[in-house]
């Protein structure tokens, strides 16, 4: 004989509606949305800015003895920033001891030993006692030769020092030896493998434009490309 049917379970009792906030707004039951309705953190305060430090102290023998800040490739306008190599037109330090007592030729035999000075501590890259040499032109009364001066700027060239060599740059075009094409193609190799065009390409205007003016040869063009 078939089994009767089972009975009817009952239905489940009804849930009660969830409660009402004080502005007509339901309460939701999960605790993650209440962490939503909390104010975000506040942030952490900022740590106090670091103490000014004090200014450095001037350094010796006088503002015109600091350090040159001019950059290679501001390179094209007169050095005005008080930089000072020493005696005479680089460092404005005035005319030196006097003039020598020796005669013309040991004085200029006297600069050619100074100037292969330079030439040695340059090839060193011994840059402070190449200046120092130089110096040593002014101290005893002597005046530099051109070969002098762009024996100096190769110096500052080859411990890559552009900024010292454009200034002994403007030194020389302020003095009465110009700068000849060996000087002009140092000048150009110091700014090429610095890799700064700018300046570069400023430097062959300024020679070709210069008084007198000067072309470029293929040593000079072959440095430049």
């Amino acid at each position: 004989a078939a089994l009767p049917p089972p009975p009817a379970l009952p239905p489940p009792p009804a849930l009660p509606p969830p409660p009402v906030s004080p502005d007509g707004e339901k309460k939701r039951r999960s605790p993650s949305a209440s962490l939503l309705l909390l104010p975000p953190p506040a942030p952490p305060p900022a740590p106090p800015p670091p103490p000014a430090l004090p200014p450095p102290p001037p350094p010796p023998g006088g503002p015109a003895a600091a350090a040159c800040t001019c950059r290679a490739l501001e390179w094209g306008r007169k050095c005005s920033c008080g930089a000072a190599l020493g005696l005479g037109p680089l460092g404005g330090g005035g005319a030196g001891p006097g003039p020598s007592t020796l005669s013309r030729e040991q004085q200029l035999q006297r600069v050619r030993q100074l100037t292969g000075d330079i030439s040695e501590h340059g090839r060193l890259k011994q840059l402070d006692r190449a200046v120092g040499a130089f110096e040593q032109i002014f101290a005893e009364g002597l005046h530099p030769t051109g070969y002098a001066y762009s024996t100096l700027l190769n110096a500052h060239v080859l411990a890559g020092d552009l900024a010292g060599g454009a200034r002994v740059f403007e030194a020389m075009m302020a003095s009465k030896c110009r700068p000849n094409l060996v000087v002009y193609t140092t000048m150009l190799k110091g700014f090429c493998a610095a890799g700064d065009m700018t300046a570069a390409v400023h430097l062959l205007r300024r020679m070709a434009h210069g008084s007198p003016p000067l072309m470029a040869d293929i040593r000079a063009l072959h440095t430049f490309l």
